[in-house]
Order: structure tokens, then sequence, then C-alpha cells
């Protein structure tokens, strides 16, 4: 079967971009990075950091789409390094969902300086190679697995349709995610945290940003668990029985979990383990309730990325029984 166009176009832009990220990053290396503020572009350490990743994950792109597709034991060894790159790279931009909500906070009047800009961009290109690496490493997966070149199921083994339950895991996973966010916010009451705001900070921001937050903890998960979260249900009128586009909830879920995961989980529990902050109750249950709810929200994702896979031809031939059986049936 023929392979879809991101396969196609996947690896070539790949190359490009991570080549760029990589000789970008090796010139502030060596000569002056720009201004970042006082923050920096990352948590971890900077200078050559990111270039061995992005410059691995141009040459890994570019053999996974060369013409002649690699064996299926190359296939894995492609994925394993590939998985890697994509991992660091988004690591090292880890605090880029921060960063973005702080530019976005420029709508309800909070100051945005020139180095946070700044900061966006490079911390957005890196963003955007580690998800590039992470989708050569996905192409890469597939050819490993014999999976289908158009949807990457395996067929006879893979749901095929939207309207299949979701897994046990996906469920356990939903479930603790709004345990976390519960346990987040009831940690929050005796402080005042929800509503405390700091100089700058104008209550619309916070009451909005509030809200948002709450309905990431409890309807995102349940979206990506049940029925009504891939098909509409028949409360929502001339949508009933739609399928619900995928990245309106497939988008967030992906983008706070791994928000969430990379900045209290690894940028927090290393401040913690390093000496760099004193941990109090307040801080150890803030950490843990925002990790969970972000390595929840991954699991679930996951699910819902592969409930809501587009139906393939494939799996509908595979699906329906052959003519002598259909006879056999029949009599």
């Amino acid at each position: 079967m023929t392979e879809p166009g991101w396969i196609r176009w996947t690896p070539p832009l790949t190359v490009v971009w991570c080549t760029v990220y990589a000789i970008v990053h090796a010139s502030w290396a060596i000569g002056d990075a720009p201004d970042f503020g006082d923050l920096g572009e990352s948590f971890l350490p900077e200078g050559w950091t990111p270039v061995v990743p992005a410059a691995s994950a141009a040459i890994v792109a570019a053999l996974a789409g060369t013409r002649a597709a690699p064996s299926r034991p190359a296939s894995w060894v492609l994925a394993v390094l590939a998985w890697s790159c994509g991992i660091a790279l988004l690591l090292y931009a880890f605090m880029f969902p921060l960063s973005l909500l702080m530019a976005l906070g420029a709508l309800f009047g909070q100051p945005v300086s020139r180095a946070d800009l700044v900061v966006l961009l490079a911390q957005g290109a890196g963003a955007v190679a580690g998800v590039l690496a992470s989708a050569i490493a996905v192409l890469a997966q597939r050819r490993a697995r014999a999976a289908c070149a158009r949807c990457g199921r395996v067929h006879g083994r893979s749901p095929e349709k939207r309207g299949a339950p979701s897994p046990l895991w996906a469920y356990l996973a939903a479930y603790l995610t709004i345990a976390a966010c519960l346990v987040r916010l009831g940690a929050a009451v005796p402080r005042g945290a929800l509503w405390r705001t700091s100089p700058g900070t104008s209550a619309t921001f916070l009451l909005t940003f509030v809200a948002l937050m709450v309905l990431a903890g409890t309807l995102l998960p349940l979206a990506l668990v049940h029925r009504w979260g891939r098909i509409w249900p028949a409360w929502v009128g001339p949508l009933a029985g739609r399928p619900v586009p995928r990245w309106l909830v497939l988008g967030p879920a992906l983008f706070l979990g791994a928000g969430l995961t990379s900045y209290f989980g690894i940028g927090g529990g290393t401040a913690v383990a390093t000496g760099m902050v004193a941990p109090d109750w307040f801080l150890v249950v803030a950490l843990a309730s925002y990790t969970l709810w972000g390595v929840g929200l991954l699991v679930s994702a996951s699910s819902y990325l592969a409930l809501t896979r587009p139906e393939c031809p494939a799996g509908r031939a595979s699906a329906a029984p052959a003519p002598a059986e259909r006879r056999t049936r029949a009599a």
C-alpha cells in the first residue's frame, strides 16, 4: 500500500529543521548567544547540549527517508535513536508551554519583554525539532512492527473504529488525572494560592487561568477515554453522531501533559533534588500532583490517538469475511 504524504515529507523537513537548529545553537555556543533573560533558554545546561540530539535527529531522519526502506531490525534501531533524540530535544525545550502561556498573557495586559519573545522562539524551535524527531520515531516503529503504512494499525489486533471502548489502563490514567487535579486544588485552599494575585496580574487573567486549569483536570481527561469525547453525544444537537475533531481534544492533552510532566516532574524534581529550592509540604504535594496530572493526560492521550485514527480501507477489507465464508454463514 502506498505510504501517506506525511511519511514522504517528514524526513526531509526534519533533516532541514534539525540541521538549521543544530547550526544556530552551535554558533551560539561558539560565539555570543542572544539575551534570554534571567531564566535562560532551558533549565538544562545550554551551549552544546541541544546540538548533539538535533544533529543526530537529522542523520536518523535522512536514513529513515531513503527510498529503500530499512529492514525491520534496522527500523527498530532507528526508532530507538529517533525517540532518544526527540525526547532529549523536548526536554531541552520543556519550558516552552510556560513561555507560551506568559506570551499569551499579553492579551490580558501582562508585560512581555523582548527577551521573553526570544526565549519563546528558541524554545518553540526546539519543541518543533523534538516533535519532528518523534515523528521519525513513529515512522520507523511502524515499519519495524510491520504495521499498516496508511493508518499505523496492525490490522486484526488494533481497534478499527472510534466507537471501540477505551482500554482499562486509559480509564485508570484519566481518573488518576482527575484525582491529581483535585488534590492540587485542595492543597491550595488553606493557602489561598488559587486566588492570590501577584503585582501586575489582572483578576481577569487569574480567573481565566483557574477556569481553564479546572477544565484541563476534569473535562479533558474524561473526554480522552469516554465515547462522547470521540463522537458527539445526543445533547449537542446537530453535531450528534459526528466525529469530534481529534486535535480539539488531543492537542490540548498532549500540550498540557508534556508541559506539566516536564516542568513540574523534571524541572521541579531536579530543583528539589539539587537543593535549589527548600521543599515544604505544599511544594511536595503540588509537584507530585502536577506530575501525575501530566503523566495521566499523556497515557490517556495515547489511547485516544489510537482510537481516533481514520478508518482504513485495509482494515475494512481484513474485517470482511471472504466470499466462501459468507456463503457458509448464509447456509
